[in-house]
């Protein structure tokens, strides 16, 4: 019998992926743990593990990583991805010594890719202004910092290139008040998408309008809980606020 090994966030008790997977190879050394990648393309990364017992399939698990949301990521995401699958897959498969299906790696790499507390000597951003009601109607602003509502999925449309060589992609999505918004990178599309399905609003500093449209700054892009305070500095949290947010699984 192999005893779990355990590290302490904030107080409470994560299993590590690799006890997790020396007590199942313990537990059944002729059993297998697979791994696929679901999905990969040059901004996410989508993996599932299955385990199987006897032959059986006992459980699943699958796990996302964002390519560059991390310094791990920026070089590793697939591996990464795959152990998060893993874990996920043996804490349903009944290995979860803590009482919880999301692993010590897990949990501690949510921390990490929460925004993290900046020096003293950075200058307060500009004031966040949110734009959730009103009539927009497709007019343009002046360049600044806002908070927006998705008023739907981000649409990807495909423009020819002036030359005739070919094609290239926007991504665009609309406010709930009318005005539009686009990007040209597709993981800052794909963050915009994530923080819509997860009914989030999205913060962000974009270009003076021009065709009724208006251009995001992709560094500057953050998914933020609706109806948060207008008018506040977008200051970040500092490393006590962020360790004390209640992890999302």
């Amino acid at each position: 019998m192999v005893d779990p090994t355990f590290t302490d966030i904030r107080g409470k008790q994560y299993e590590t992926v690799d006890s997790r997977v020396r007590r199942f190879r313990a537990d059944h050394p002729t059993d297998a743990i697979t791994t696929e990648v679901v999905h990969i393309d040059d901004a996410s990364v989508l993996c599932k593990a299955t385990v199987m017992i006897d032959g059986n399939l006992v459980a699943t698990g699958v796990a996302e990583e964002m390519r560059g949301s991390s310094n791990i990521n920026q070089t590793s995401a697939v591996e990464n991805c795959e152990t998060s699958a893993v874990g996920r897959a043996l804490g349903f498969a009944g290995y979860d010594a803590a009482g919880s299906i999301a692993s010590a790696d897990e949990v501690a790499r949510a921390i990490s890719q929460q925004p993290s507390s900046q020096s003293g000597n950075s200058p307060s951003p500009a004031p966040r202004q949110v734009i959730s009601s009103g009539g927009g109607g497709g007019d343009v602003l002046p360049e600044g910092t806002r908070t927006v509502t998705l008023a739907g999925p981000v649409e990807k449309e495909d423009i020819k290139k002036k030359d005739g060589t070919g094609t290239f992609a926007k991504f665009k999505f609309q406010s709930t008040c009318g005005y539009w918004f686009e990007t040209m990178k597709k993981d800052v599309a794909n963050k915009i998408e994530m923080a819509r399905r997860d009914e989030k609003d999205v913060s962000f500093e974009h270009d003076a309008g021009a065709y009724k449209s208006h251009k995001i700054k992709p560094w500057t892009v953050e998914a933020v809980e609706p109806g948060e305070p207008a008018e506040e500095p977008e200051s970040k949290p500092d490393a006590e606020a962020v360790l004390g947010q209640p992890i999302p699984f």
